[in-house]
């Protein structure tokens, strides 16, 4: 029996495990039952995990229902792995519940309402050709397991490289939010700091937020963004561009295509007086 059942009639939001970002309790059972008018369908993305797990996830588990409650069909069982499902009606049920030992801040979940097909009495979602299919009592359930696949980043010996990975790896990490249509900013800056690693979780509790008015996770990304690029020196890239050499049997055009790329970012090296060539 749930303690505590939350009706979400939204067209989209989120959904975040008692007592989140802190542990959830011990021997709890907390429920959500999402509502979408009778022409739609939901789509459920459980993003973050972070609970207890064991064989059959029979300790602390997520267990998500196609229909009105948990007596209706039920599409999955989880501990340790995200899960992504599509109810085949307007009703899609969340149950949460915890045994009386360990702990964790449990899970984050996105959802969004579908437009179904009238013809085809399908839900008009063009990721249903990835997805494989199970039939449960006649009705047409979608599901997938999912977790995302950036590695964590690890920063390189010198501060020019590390600001090249940190763009590649956060280029990459954005792009799997776009296609695991993970939207809310605590959602998004939760993975940053899980995903990212050691590192990231460390900055993300020490540097100093941006005075800027943004989301959560608009401000990480702007402190990691200052500290992992690297900063521009005038000085030191004047000094770096008079270091440049003819190199042995290098000729004349190769060695000014050369001082042209390393001049290419930096403004302290374009002027007339190192163009003299």
């Amino acid at each position: 029996t749930c303690q505590s059942t939350t009706n979400l009639r939204s067209s989209s939001g989120t959904i975040r495990g008692p007592g989140y970002p802190g542990n959830y309790p011990n021997n709890a059972v907390y429920c959500w039952r999402i509502y979408v008018p009778t022409n739609y369908a939901v789509k459920l993305n459980i993003n973050t995990l972070n609970m207890e797990v064991c064989t059959g996830c029979n300790c602390d588990s997520i267990e998500v229902f196609d229909g009105y409650s948990e007596l209706s069909s039920r599409i999955g069982k989880i501990c340790s792995k995200s899960l992504f499902a599509k109810s085949s009606g307007q009703y899609l049920f969340v149950k949460f519940t915890s045994d009386a030992t360990g702990t964790g801040t449990a899970f984050t979940a996105s959802y969004y309402r579908l437009a179904k097909a009238k013809s085809l009495g399908k839900t008009a979602d063009k990721s249903d050709k990835q997805m494989p299919c199970l039939s449960t009592k006649g009705k047409r359930v979608i599901i997938e397991t999912r977790n995302l696949k950036t590695k964590p980043f690890t920063p390189k010996d010198d501060r020019i490289t590390t600001g090249k990975a940190w763009d590649d790896w956060l280029e990459g990490i954005e792009r799997e939010f776009r296609y695991f249509k993970i939207s809310d900013p605590t959602d998004k800056k939760d993975a940053l700091i899980i995903y990212g690693g050691k590192e990231v979780a460390t900055l993300e509790k020490s540097l100093p937020n941006p005075a800027t008015q943004q989301d959560e996770y608009k401000k990480l990304k702007t402190k990691l963004n200052s500290y992992f690029t690297p900063k521009k020196n005038k000085h030191h890239a004047r000094y770096l561009f008079l270091k440049l050499r003819l190199n042995h049997g290098q000729t004349i055009a190769a060695y000014a295509t050369r001082l042209r790329e390393t001049t290419a970012n930096s403004k302290a090296t374009r002027t007339n007086e190192y163009w003299n060539i």
